[in-house]
């Protein structure tokens, strides 16, 4: 299955371009959050969780994923030990 992860980082700002590019790569479903980078992506982490091998995980942004270069390293290297594709859509919408 191939999954798409959104998120912003105030209230204010908006997803559209985010996920029109998600939906744009096919993915059936699309995690979508409005949250402050001080605390934890609740729909990310349950996202993650649902990620099996063969799935197909898809960000816009690379910062979306992580909060630091560590922690994008991180789960990227999760992903390979898993068995999950993952793609970055830099298509504009």
């Amino acid at each position: 299955m191939i999954f798409g992860y959104a998120r912003v980082n105030t209230f204010f700002q908006q997803l559209h371009r985010q996920t029109n590019a998600l939906q744009s790569y096919s993915c059936l479903k699309v995690a979508q959050e409005k949250v402050s980078s001080a605390k934890e992506p609740f729909a990310l982490q349950h996202l993650l969780n649902r990620l099996r091998p063969g799935d197909m995980l898809v960000v816009r942004q690379l910062d979306r994923l992580g909060r630091s270069f560590k922690d994008l390293v991180t789960k990227v290297s999760g992903f390979q030990q898993q068995g999950v594709q993952h793609h970055l859509n830099t298509s504009t919408v």
